[in-house]
């Protein structure tokens, strides 16, 4: 939430290792967005993401709608340390 406007909910399939299928966000009580998220199933790490809708709304009125659909993914690939750059506070 930010600043008390916006309420958001998550729907989890628990049918599915808990995948989020569904984030909805409502802001002064009118939805706002929407993300609808489907998945496919991966033998080695389990529901996969494979397509999801978008929807943006201000005021009743429909901003964006959108489907994108993964083409493709790759998982745990070794990350170099010269691409991590870790920042902590000063003391």
């Amino acid at each position: 939430m930010y600043g008390g406007r916006d309420k958001d909910t998550i729907y989890l399939d628990p049918a599915d290792e808990f995948a989020v299928v569904r984030f909805e966000r409502q802001t002064f009580d009118k939805p706002s967005m929407k993300i609808t998220i489907e998945y496919r199933r991966d033998d080695e790490f389990g529901p996969v993401p494979s397509s999801c809708e978008c929807s943006v709304s201000s005021n009743d009125y429909l901003l964006l709608s959108e489907k994108l659909t993964v083409t493709s993914c790759k998982f745990n690939l070794p990350i170099p340390e010269s691409d991590i750059e870790l920042i902590l506070p000063a003391d």
